[in-house]
Parts: C-alpha cells; structure tokens; sequence
C-alpha cells in the first residue's frame, strides 16, 4: 500500500494507503525527478533519478523522509532509469546521457559501463546478470552489462519505448515500440452483454496508415468495417471490398 511518484516540478509525494492521500516527502532539489526503484529487501531504502541540471542520483534510508545526493563517479546529472538488481539489492544501474553506469555498493559510488548506452535498463528478475537496454532497439548483456549484443529479430520497428518480462518465465518479453513514422491503425472490439470483459479485440493495420471510419453487424452479429488503407500487407478475407 505505500507508493512513491515524483511530479513534475513538485517533488516526491509518497502515499501509505494505497494511492488515497499523498504527501510530500522531498525538497524542491528533487523537484524532477524522473525514475524511482525501491529496495525489495529494506523497502525503507530508494533510489530516485533527477532529469535536469539539479538531478542526478538521490538515496533515501528512511522511507523518503530525508534524501542524499548519490553521484559519486557520475559524469552527468541527466538520468534517464534506474535498474537495481532484486537478488543483490547493493547492485544498482543508471543509464544517462552520457551512458550507462554501475555500482555495486548501494549508490556510494558508480563505474562506467558503455557510454553510447543511454536508454532504459531492464533487469531479468530470476538471472540479474542478464539485463536488457533500449537503445537503437534492443541490447541485451548476460554479464552483468560488460558486453552488449542486439536482439532485435523479428521486431518491424527499433523504436523501443518501454520492454517488460515475465517474471516466472523470463524468456518471454513484451516490447512496446513507436512506428515512425507515424502510422495510424484502427481496432474492432466487442463486449459482453454487461460491459464488463472483452469478448474480443483484434487490431487492423499493416505496415503504412490504416483508418477504419464505419463498422456495422449483420443479423449473425459479424462485423464489417469499413475505413481505407495504405499497407500493402492489409490483412483482408477474400470476399473484402477493394475498389
């Protein structure tokens, strides 16, 4: 039930009833902060990231209630994540503007790691030693972030903005991605009589811009959609419509 967020030019607020009150727990230097990671071990231990000139590393022992500046061996005060390792919680990540760093002591101090990383840090939950970085796709390291190898196969677009694995069975990943340039979709959905679940959802597009502008059922409750589409990979039944 205890949460952090940090707001924009505001601060840290911190909630103890699951999101219904916050208050504020840091100074105006943390007034932009954006990544915070929390401890699993010691939960009243978190690290918190700043991204502008004031920024850079914040350590607090004591729930939020009073902070430490953390940078040590940083060169740059822009950071962009943090990553701290769930099994050996003194291992923490930060990539930066000006790369990605290590430390193995709690933040106390920091060692470069690749300086042309400079996009998220995914840490695999059961192997820590395997991590992940968004940057000109996706890289992945299986020692500790020494060396980096892309694996980016089968994905249509490197613009990664955000990657999650499951945690029971980290060999599976989910990547979210922007299409760029920009290409429009459309989606059908349907629910159930009571508004409450999906019966289904299926997305409609190709690899240019997809519009979808009417749907309609039939008396056996098919949809038909009707829209245009610039992709020549539509995916289409053989009976479609195409002028």
């Amino acid at each position: 039930s205890t949460l952090y967020a940090g707001v924009y030019a505001s601060g840290i607020f911190k909630s103890v009833d699951g999101g219904a009150n916050w208050t504020l727990h840091a100074s105006q230097t943390l007034s932009f902060i954006g990544t915070i990671v929390i401890d699993p071990g010691t939960p009243t231990t978190i690290y918190a990231g700043g991204i502008f000139s004031n920024g850079g590393v914040f350590k607090s022992t004591n729930g939020g209630l009073t902070w430490q500046s953390a940078n040590n061996g940083l060169t740059t005060p822009f950071i962009n994540s943090l990553a701290l390792d769930p099994l050996t919680t003194s291992t923490l990540y930060v990539s930066t503007n000006e790369g990605t760093f290590k430390s193995i002591d709690g933040a106390a101090s920091w060692t470069s790691l690749n300086s042309s990383l400079t996009g998220r840090i995914i840490i695999d939950p059961v192997t820590p030693t395997t991590l992940y970085a968004l940057s000109g796709g996706i890289l992945k390291s299986s020692n500790g972030g020494i060396n980096w190898t892309p694996v980016n196969n089968g994905l249509t677009y490197l613009f990664v903005s955000c990657l999650i694995i499951n945690p029971t069975e980290p060999a599976k990943l989910f990547a979210g991605v922007h299409v760029y340039p920009p290409d429009d979709d459309a989606f059908v959905a349907k629910l159930n009589p009571s508004g409450t679940a999906l019966v289904y959802s299926t997305l409609l597009g190709g690899l240019e811009d997809d519009e979808g502008a009417a749907i309609r059922l039939d008396s056996s409750g098919n949809a038909y959609v009707a829209g245009w589409s610039d992709s020549p990979d539509f995916p289409v039944t053989p009976s479609a419509f195409q002028p």
